[in-house]
């Protein structure tokens, strides 16, 4: 691209200058209209001049000459309607809806499943007399049980394979199998 001469830089230069100097005069002549409106006083109404207000609205009028005190006087001595909803609380939910059906309530869910018991069977042996027993762990204590047994005062043995130990909890009748571990 071909540079412009010396000559058409400094017109433009001058040009770009007579611009900038225009939009100045124009920004300060708005900036001191501004300033003589908000200094100019505002005269009061015979009414209102021994008011106490009266310097409230020369003042407030200042800064917004649209501003109407007697509608705003006639706003706060109006009542407040009466509400018995809290605005801090967000309102509950609904409650669900129920479907009734054949087998029961269409939204109720199945009861939850029992606790697992902290049992593990870790050994199986027979006896010289022929009695099986296995070994069984809660994590705290080990037991030699039998069938017919009852250990740490509520689980009962059921029965004894080489594979598994069946065992009844008494406190809430849940039957459980344990594998042996090889």
């Amino acid at each position: 691209m071909k540079r412009p001469s010396k000559q058409t830089e400094r017109w433009l230069i001058g040009i770009l200058g007579v611009v900038c100097l225009a939009l100045m005069v124009s920004l300060v002549r708005r900036i001191s209209r501004g300033a003589e409106a908000s200094a100019a006083p505002r005269a009061s109404t015979p009414s209102s001049a021994g008011r106490k207000g009266a310097v409230a609205r020369d003042d407030l009028s200042r800064y917004d000459p649209t501003l109407n005190l007697e509608l705003l006087k006639q706003i706060e001595n109006h009542p407040l309607p009466k509400s018995s909803r809290n605005p801090f609380e967000y309102p509950p939910p609904p409650p669900p809806k129920v479907v009734e059906t054949d087998s029961g309530p269409a939204g109720a869910a199945p009861p939850p499943p029992p606790p697992t018991l902290p049992l593990k069977a870790i050994g199986y042996s027979v006896r010289g007399d022929n009695v099986p027993e296995a070994v069984v762990t809660d994590d705290q204590d080990v037991y030699v049980v039998h069938v017919g047994e009852t250990f740490a005062k509520r689980y009962h043995v059921l029965s004894l394979t080489p594979n598994k130990v069946e065992i009844q909890d008494a406190t809430t009748h849940q039957t459980v199998l344990l594998p042996i571990a090889p």
